[in-house]
């Protein structure tokens, strides 16, 4: 019965076992459990949010440019930049 679903309880069962997802991995769990299931527009879309906003800044860090203070400097400049 959904309506009896209390995800709150569960989740701190789930934390005071102090395990983590990985000692539900090392258990052998044959199924996700229901905790970690969202419905699907909880998951596509979060309207507080906009991807426009969203910004993933990119560093080249080949060509060894540590080897070079003139090169380092020049990349802290651009990440401070943004």
């Amino acid at each position: 019965m959904a309506g009896l679903y209390d995800r709150d309880s569960e989740v701190k069962a789930f934390d005071e076992m102090k395990i983590g997802v990985k000692g539900l991995v090392d258990a052998g769990i044959t199924h996700i459990p229901r905790i970690f299931h969202h419905s699907p527009h909880v998951t596509v879309a979060n309207p507080t949010i906009p991807s426009s906003t969203v910004v993933i800044p990119t560093i080249d860090l080949g060509g060894g440019m540590f080897e070079s203070p003139v090169t380092r400097e020049n990349v802290v400049a651009e990440v401070r930049r943004g």
